[in-house]
């Protein structure tokens, strides 16, 4: 059977060259861990990976919990994923996606095994049924949003809570007194009329209405009945009827709202920028793309992603704060022109 020293003799490199290629450790040129590879499948050598784990206490893989739901924006979940996995992959890490609805039992088995060295959450709801399984973890947590209770964990996020301040800021130092913010309706359960969704849906709305306040403001609140062109125009044509003072609009919604929005606002005869002002929160950095160019906030999924595996990677190692700690990123505002004084 080959041995690593016929693999190291075979590549024409050292045994720990050979070494650091399998186990990601330290960097080796491309062309040197092409050879290595080469070499090992033409001998049939496979590293004894449980023997690593055993020898180096850890298994360079964390797990991510992401669950796809019905009303799941591929787009938007894609942003995320990938971003995670090059965090991970740029601290030599492996990801194992836990992805189904009904995964929560093969999810807590890997971590509760130590067959991961920490876990990732996205797409954190406000009351999230996988942040009660961090009580008890023998690893670390982190997780990409703010739960209601995030005690025994690390999260980190973009301070939505400022996202919400801010757009509302901008508006007032404008001179509007009167609001339209439209949210999603993934933001509230249609039975029980509680915030069961993702985590910043709250926070944004949250904040708007007490900054608002704050800054006496008048917002009425609506939830989008789709995204399509019909079901926006009927949204805004019958808000805009009801209350005919309305000259500024928040939306916390897809991308497909705000396109079919600005030609609502269009044909009703309030146009943007000239009547109606407008700033989208919790989006993905794509309005530029839009006909009418439009303010935004953006969600940062580089970023957070970043500052999730530096977290993970610190409570590893013994130097990132202790569960309970919240880290939260200033959010960017995008200005395009969308907001006009009044």
């Amino acid at each position: 059977m080959a041995s690593i020293k016929d693999v190291a003799r075979r590549s024409g490199v050292s045994i720990s060259t050979v070494s650091y290629v399998f186990t990601g450790k330290r960097s080796v040129k491309l062309e040197t861990r092409i050879r290595v590879f080469e070499a090992a499948r033409e001998l049939g050598y496979f590293p004894n990976v449980g023997a690593q784990m055993l020898r180096n206490g850890r298994t360079h893989i964390i797990a991510l919990s992401s669950p796809i739901h019905s009303y799941t924006n591929f787009t938007n979940y894609a942003a995320f994923f990938f971003e995670m996995v090059r965090a991970a992959h740029r601290h030599h890490f492996h990801v194992l996606l836990f992805a189904g609805e009904d995964e929560d039992e093969q999810f807590v088995r890997f971590a509760d095994s130590n067959l991961v060295d920490g876990v990732v959450l996205l797409d954190v709801a406000w009351n999230d049924e996988r942040i009660q399984r961090a009580k008890l973890a023998s690893v670390p947590y982190v997780s990409i949003g703010m739960p209601m209770d995030s005690e025994n964990l690390i999260a980190v996020d973009v301070d939505f809570e400022e996202v919400g301040r801010v757009a509302i800021d901008r508006l007032a130092e404008s001179g509007h007194k009167e609001i339209l913010f439209v949210g999603s309706d993934q933001s509230v359960d249609s039975k029980s009329k509680d915030v069961t969704e993702s985590n910043y849906l709250h926070r944004i709305t949250a904040s708007i209405q007490a900054q608002a306040r704050r800054r006496g403001i008048t917002v009425h609140s609506v939830l989008t009945k789709g995204d399509d062109y019909s079901s926006v125009r009927c949204l805004l044509a019958d808000t805009f009827d009801q209350h005919d003072e309305i000259t500024g609009m928040i939306t916390q919604t897809s991308i497909e709202f705000v396109n079919n929005a600005i030609g609502v606002l269009q044909l009703i005869g309030r146009p943007i920028p000239e009547r109606t002002s407008i700033v989208s929160l919790a989006s993905y950095g794509k309005t530029e793309m839009l006909p009418v160019q439009i303010d935004e906030m953006p969600l940062l999924p580089a970023a957070v992603c970043s500052k999730a595996m530096q977290l993970l990677i610190g409570a590893l190692d013994g130097e990132a704060p202790r569960a309970g700690h919240i880290e939260l990123l200033h959010p960017t505002y995008i200005d395009r022109g969308s907001i006009r004084r009044v």
